[in-house]
């Protein structure tokens, strides 16, 4: 680009890693060329700019988290750290990536909490973030089809920027689908959920 220092490149994929090359036009010839690599950022809502944030790798499945698809009545935590979340802002959306051919119909009355938490990990399976801390952000339906499934909160979350933030869900649909009926999630060395289910 001749004659600026700066160029806006468009059209990049989110939280995706680029080779970028630049060399100096020196008139007649050109210098060598320089490389840098740059990872574009998956952002949640701050200020008047609304992004996104993909949480994990999404490679194992499961029917217990977010909600479990197996059980009449069921509670989830989880844990996402400020590595996965790398600005403060509102949350004004959750997604969750459901796998099955067949879709969720079960989950018709389900709430959606968040907080922001010092805690990095679940150290047993008693070690819940307490109902207290929890802000309800949204109430409805669970209920997925195969792929990314959103639900706009109601009441959108301010996250901090600076804690780690835990997601629960309180389903008292009572009724369930089956153990196929699996979301991806992340395996982690940690514990990072909990659930219960009756």
């Amino acid at each position: 680009v001749n004659g600026v220092n700066s160029y806006n490149v468009t059209g990049l994929d989110r939280n995706t890693t680029y080779n970028i090359y630049v060399r100096n036009n020196c008139g007649n010839d050109y210098s060598n060329w320089a490389s840098t690599t740059q990872t574009t950022n998956p952002l949640i809502t701050c200020g008047s700019t609304t992004d996104t944030i993909v949480c994990g790798t999404g490679t194992s499945t499961s029917y217990y988290t977010p909600v479990n698809t197996y059980y009449n009545y069921t509670y989830t935590q989880q844990l996402y750290t400020i590595n996965e979340l790398p600005t403060t802002g509102q949350i004004t959306k959750i997604a969750f990536q459901y796998n099955y051919t067949s879709a969720i119909t079960s989950k018709t009355n389900c709430t959606i909490y968040m907080a922001n938490t010092n805690k990095e990990f679940f150290a047993s399976t008693s070690d819940w973030v307490a109902s207290s801390e929890m802000t309800p952000v949204y109430i409805g339906s669970l209920n997925c089809s195969n792929g990314w499934n959103e639900f706009i909160l109601e009441t959108p979350f301010m996250y901090d920027g600076t804690s780690n933030l835990v997601v629960a869900v309180d389903d008292n649909s009572g009724s369930y689908n089956t153990s196929s009926h699996v979301f991806y999630h992340t395996s982690q060395a940690r514990n990072m959920s909990l659930h219960k289910y009756s």
